[in-house]
């Protein structure tokens, strides 16, 4: 995309904007080549580090000649998928359950998965996952079944619905298949989402910004389907 690590890929939002509850305009291949253009009209490609510095203020990084530029018809809002492992199951485990044990806390936590009943074919955690370092998408998927039961009753219902509707969004986008009735559950469970993640600031687990560009990815998912099929495919 040729977009800095302020920036949206998919999105002109930059990193001020990726906690807004709307889609922003697409960042378009006609967009990313005439901020490329602007920058070297402002200077010359040949001085590297001026030329890094406008990049900067345009959200764009150091590439100046995209290898798709040349590709008809192509567009990398198109063509660049949300990828589930990294968008949604890693977003799970560096947010929701980031933001569960910073209100249960990691004791306490780590003790209701302790008491989790061993089940076969699904990864235990005797020790809990406060502490885990390496954490495959196995273990991703596993603490996702349990931390709804785990953390029930020791958080605000609010912050309930919003851990419970990023986990409706993040499994509903991996379907097979979609239908309108689908796309509109998708559309309703992330503005559920954004309609109660001020409980999540309330509750002091997160009292920064909310510059997480996984956050505003999810609001490309539903025109991704709809322009390029189900996610999974």
């Amino acid at each position: 995309m040729c977009t800095s690590s302020r920036a949206s890929p998919l999105t002109t939002a930059t990193s001020k904007d990726f906690g807004n509850p709307f889609l922003h305009p697409p960042c378009t291949a006609v967009h990313t080549l005439s901020a490329i253009k602007k920058a070297h009209q402002k200077c010359s490609s040949l001085d590297y580090s001026a030329l890094l510095k406008v990049a900067k203020t345009l959200q764009l990084n150091r590439i100046v000649k995209p290898f798709w530029v040349d590709w008809p018809l192509s567009c990398p809002f198109h063509f660049l998928h949300i990828k589930p492992l990294h968008h949604f199951h890693r977003f799970s485990w560096d947010h929701d359950v980031k933001w569960c044990i910073a209100v249960v806390t990691p004791l306490e936590i780590d003790f209701q998965f302790s008491l989790v009943q061993p089940t076969v074919g699904y990864h235990g955690f005797n020790d809990g996952i406060s502490k885990l370092k390496q954490v495959t998408g196995c273990d991703h998927h596993t603490i996702q079944r349990y931390i709804i039961g785990v953390v029930a009753g020791a958080i605000s219902c609010r912050f309930l619905i919003v851990i419970q509707v990023l986990l409706d969004f993040h499994y509903l986008a991996q379907a097979p298949v979609f239908s309108d009735e689908s796309l509109e559950k998708l559309t309703e469970a992330l503005q559920l989402f954004h309609e109660n993640k001020d409980a999540i600031v309330q509750a002091s687990s997160r009292m920064d910004s909310w510059e997480i560009l996984k956050l505003e990815l999810l609001q490309s998912v539903v025109p991704n389907i709809c322009h390029s099929g189900p996610v999974m495919q």
